[in-house]
């Protein structure tokens, strides 16, 4: 005679329908911890990137708009150039740089705001570089002086 039914599922080993589900739920629990942390971690990524590259662009914008002054003030006494449309920056065609001038009430000294703009995530991004200018004067005379050739 064989054993009764409940002898027969006692002996039965496996897991029961409740212990599965409750298993792919702390699996599915870690699953998408992990899925978020990646997710965020490309973000930061990406942001970080951003910046490294906005930064190494920087001093590049700030020499070309200061040249840029330079070559459009002849002498001291003209007046502030006006700020030009926004242009692409050499090194990276997917950035724009704007500039301004701003003289202060000394007259000796100037404030040179660069502006950086790219698209991320389709949305505009800019940041503001500034650089103090002692004088304004030509790039031959900055070159005289700073090859030792003297100058104002």
């Amino acid at each position: 005679m064989s054993p009764p039914r409940d002898a027969r599922r006692a002996t039965q080993r496996g897991f029961t329908l409740l212990e599965v589900m409750a298993a792919i739920a702390v699996f599915l629990v870690g699953v998408v911890g992990v899925i978020g942390l990646l997710t965020s971690g490309t973000r930061l990524h990406q942001e970080s990137q951003n910046l490294v590259v906005t930064s190494d662009v920087a001093e590049e914008v700030l020499l070309l708009a200061q040249r840029d002054v330079a070559s459009r003030v002849k002498n001291r006494s003209d007046p502030l150039p006006e700020p030009p449309p926004p242009a692409p920056v050499p090194s990276r065609p997917e950035l724009k740089y704007a500039w301004r001038i701003t003289a202060a009430p000394d007259d000796g000294i100037f404030l040179l705001s660069v502006d950086v703009v790219w698209l991320e995530n389709g949305q505009p991004r800019k940041t503001t570089f500034e650089r103090v200018l002692p004088r304004l004067t030509t790039a031959d005379v900055e070159a005289r002086r700073l090859l030792g050739g003297g100058g104002p």
